[in-house]
């Protein structure tokens, strides 16, 4: 943002006619012979084995690659569970009193009894359950799933790289946030 910035005010500054020096540091000319007899004289005390090159990813993009690896995982588990009822589903939704989106996943059974607990409480049939009451009446799903998960765990060797991947990546992100606000 800082070079945007900075080439708009240039270039706005260049319109109104200011002067505009784009090189504002004055550098001594050396002729092409004397640079060229100067770097032949001085041969490479040391050969160049090995260039590291750091990538900090910033929030943004470490937030991307979380949710992009979150999406890998549940189609790998998806695709490989005992039943549709097992799927993960994310989708946005608001919470409530509030009007951001935020994005949820959940296994399909679970998606399914809170939206025949919601249409139920509507209707007065039942009374609302809130999320500690709906994981209670859905605990034997709840127990097979963390058992296929962890059977596939086990078995397949790309979900246990995805799940690898994910840890290393929230990791990531927890040391940076924490480097930069400290511990919360």
């Amino acid at each position: 943002m800082g070079r945007l910035f900075i080439t708009v005010l240039a270039a706005t500054l260049f319109a109104a006619g200011f002067p505009f020096d784009a090189g504002a540091q004055e550098t001594d000319t050396v002729p092409a012979s004397e640079t060229a007899e100067s770097e032949s004289a001085e041969p490479p005390s040391q050969p160049i084995e090995e260039i590291v090159v750091r990538y900090q990813r910033n929030f943004f993009r470490l937030k991307r690659d979380i949710v992009q690896a979150e999406e890998n995982i549940f189609q790998l588990f998806n695709e490989n569970n005992s039943s549709d009822k097992m799927d993960i589903i994310c989708k946005k939704r608001k919470h409530t009193f509030s009007h951001i989106l935020r994005r949820v996943c959940e296994p399909v059974f679970l998606s399914e009894m809170r939206t025949r607990n919601a249409i139920s409480a509507r209707m007065g049939f039942t009374l609302f359950f809130n999320n500690f009451d709906l994981l209670a009446e859905v605990g034997a799903e709840m127990d097979q799933l963390q058992a296929e998960i962890v059977d596939m765990i086990d078995s397949n060797e790309a979900y246990s790289a995805a799940l690898a991947n994910y840890a290393e990546l929230v990791q990531n992100y927890d040391e940076l946030r924490e480097s930069r606000w400290g511990s919360n």
